[in-house]
């Protein structure tokens, strides 16, 4: 038996990788594709700032029309490492002015969903991630873990949505795929979540228009009027040609 207080990290991630035996997967250190591997050395680290990312385990699920969905495993080996939540009960990867929480490394949840958010953002060919986030510690001399199963999607405005309740991986065997297919095409968006989310959205938009005028006021020196044209310009050339801007 471990000490409650001494990760049993390595000895989790060996149960993952003999419950994936028969799925091919890759480890921290390998190379799962050359696209996804160069999304998780642009994307900021879980601590913000430069550095690669590192899933401990990565793979693909394949469906029947041959889309490729990647796997992102996070292992964790302390009580209370499972994840961090916020006030409202969701997972805590973003502030309330929608920039990145950098406060999660050490859950494994979050990790997970960070690196899955990372793939969608920083690549052309994956909208689509499964997070997992695995974590385990011994009560007394019982081994105890915890298994959480999300899907992050664009579509889904990177709302994490949970897959299901598992207690081990075996749901990610070949045998078992198409059932988690099935699951995670009924995972849509609530009206509830679709006007939150656009609520956050206007939140968000308007924090960053204010940062951007206050900081060409500050540090440019543009005038008033000049500020108007560029933001103006700047919203005409996002919504692109198609558009009509009054």
């Amino acid at each position: 038996m471990a000490s409650s207080n001494r990760s049993i990290e390595e000895q989790v991630e060996d149960l993952c990788k003999k419950q994936l035996k028969n799925t091919k997967y890759f480890t921290k250190t390998e190379t799962i594709n050359e696209e996804i591997e160069k999304a998780l050395k642009e994307a900021p680290s879980k601590s913000g700032g430069k550095g690669t990312n590192y899933p401990d385990i990565k793979l693909f699920i394949e469906t029947k029309d041959c889309k490729s969905i990647p796997v992102m495993i996070e292992v964790k080996g302390k009580k209370g490492d499972f994840v961090k939540l916020n006030l409202l009960g969701e997972i805590d990867n973003k502030k309330k002015d929608g920039e990145l929480n950098y406060n999660i490394q050490k859950y494994a949840i979050n990790g997970a969903i960070h690196y899955a958010n990372a793939i969608i953002q920083y690549t052309e060919s994956y909208k689509e991630v499964i997070a997992i986030g695995v974590n385990g510690y011994y009560s007394g001399e019982d081994l105890i873990t915890e298994l959480g199963v999300y899907y992050v999607s664009a579509e889904n405005y990177f709302i994490p949505k949970e897959i299901g309740k598992y207690t081990d991986l075996s749901f990610l065997l070949p045998k078992n795929i198409e059932k988690l297919i099935e699951k995670i095409n009924t995972l849509n968006l609530s009206p509830e979540e679709i006007e939150q989310k656009t609520r956050e959205f206007e939140n968000e938009i308007e924090l960053r228009l204010k940062k951007l005028n206050q900081k060409m006021q500050d540090d440019l020196r543009i005038s008033v009027g000049s500020r108007v044209e560029l933001v103006t310009g700047m919203i005409m050339a996002g919504l692109g040609v198609e558009n009509k801007v009054a």
